[in-house]
């Protein structure tokens, strides 16, 4: 008997998930980011020029970080295991450094570094769309489905590369709206997955 009563009052205890207080709790921080990211996307779209100029400081300052990491990686690194690496990290680096500088010399200094950043983006846009090129053709010898969608993507990383080129401070500033929308696009996301999860508790409640 009484073991019966213990095995039941086991069962009763753990058909309780714990992950329960976890996902309650988590989900207004998933409410405030979305939140967020809906702010930040209303900024890009509305006030592209500073929204770019930001994304610019950050792009700048997050290579010139990453060239730093490299360089730690490879002092740290044993000799027998050192790369050329290191030479990417001071080429970063001093990039970052140069462009940041160069950014404050005169009042609209700045605008050269977002052209800087444009045509760079564009040459990894063209040859993301060479790749891409190359996988449709490899799609299609071997009969693969969805071929197309690859070939698409490709002509219109092309044609974005070659936009961007074309004018890159009004490439720039269309690259910022439209991170703008994806941004408020995933924080819409985000809250409608929040409010979606209340209704759930308060119907399984």
């Amino acid at each position: 008997m009484n073991e019966s009563l213990h095995t039941t009052a086991v069962s009763e205890e753990t058909t309780v998930p714990p992950q329960a207080p976890a996902l309650a709790a988590a989900s207004p921080w998933r409410a405030a980011a979305g939140l967020g990211l809906i702010g930040l996307g209303l900024a890009a779209v509305f006030s592209p020029l500073a929204t770019g100029v930001i994304l610019a400081y950050m792009i700048t300052a997050g290579l010139g970080v990453y060239g730093v990491a490299q360089i730690v990686a490879y002092m740290k690194a044993p000799a027998a295991e050192r790369t050329g690496s290191v030479i990417s990290g001071l080429a970063l680096t001093a990039f970052s450094l140069f462009t940041v500088w160069a950014s404050y010399q005169t009042q609209y200094s700045f605008l050269t570094m977002i052209a800087g950043l444009s045509v760079t983006v564009a040459f990894f846009t063209i040859l993301r769309s060479v790749s891409q090129l190359f996988l449709f053709q490899q799609l299609r010898t071997e009969g693969t489905e969805g071929a197309g969608w690859v070939l698409a993507g490709s002509v219109l990383n092309a044609l974005t590369g070659v936009l961007i080129l074309a004018n890159p401070l009004t490439g720039w500033l269309a690259l910022s709206t439209v991170w703008g929308v994806y941004l408020g696009a995933s924080g819409i996301v985000l809250i409608t997955d929040y409010f979606s999860e209340r209704r759930r508790r308060k119907a399984t409640a």
